[in-house]
């Protein structure tokens, strides 16, 4: 598109129960602001029907949109990217949350059109154990707190040799885990005790406890 025109992306899904459809803009929350309406209703059927609408597009709406319709049965999503003509540029990206030993997938929220290339760095330096696949996806194999966890810069670059950049500063969770437990041989009426102590995790941490799967009363 040229910068001005207006767009409608429509996004349609069923199931049972009935699916909720949710949207994302390059995997980050679509942004807030007076040209984009998103709304949803269920047509005739039992179909959701979902739609995005910029009254005025500009160069910085291009990017990956995708819809993803969920229920309890399961989820599925489809994804289309939205080219907008003008110079390179990135949104801001903010803080990006990963869990330790996971797989991270960060895309770079790239706009303009066309773009040359889309580069990732940390700390002024090129990635080292981390990837960036062709399409500009910033990939980290088997998350680690200490190795990974920085600050990061996507900077994309347009056919006229224009650039802009922006940064995501990575943040990595530790997951918990439990010391095993086990109960001492008691007699009916005896009172018994078990602690439940974590080795590992970062706080804030929730802890419950069930007996044979329900919770206790």
């Amino acid at each position: 598109l040229q910068p001005g025109q207006p767009v409608s992306l429509k996004c349609i899904a069923s199931g049972m129960p009935t699916p909720h459809i949710t949207w994302d803009l390059d995997g980050f929350p679509l942004p807030q602001h007076d040209r984009l309406l998103v709304g949803q209703y269920v047509g005739a059927g039992g179909s959701v029907v979902s739609h995005v609408n910029l009254t005025t597009s500009r160069v910085e709406d291009g990017g990956s949109y995708s819809c993803k319709a969920e229920n309890s049965a399961g989820s599925i999503k489809h994804s289309a990217r939205l080219n907008v003509y003008g110079a390179a540029y990135v949104r801001p990206m903010g803080v990006v949350t990963a869990v330790s030993g996971e797989r991270l997938s960060v895309n770079c929220p790239a706009a303009g059109h066309p773009l040359e290339s889309i580069t990732w760095t940390t700390g002024g330096q090129t990635l080292g154990r981390q990837n960036t696949l062709a399409n500009g996806t910033l990939v980290v194999e088997g998350m680690d707190k200490s190795k990974d966890g920085a600050t990061y810069t996507c900077t994309v670059r347009d056919n006229q040799g224009r650039t802009h950049s922006a940064t995501a500063t990575l943040h990595v969770l530790v997951p918990p885990s439990i010391v095993k437990f086990s109960f001492p041989e008691a007699t009916q009426d005896e009172r018994i005790q078990v602690s439940c102590s974590l080795r590992r995790g970062d706080l804030p941490l929730n802890i419950t406890w069930l007996k044979d799967g329900h919770s206790l009363t």
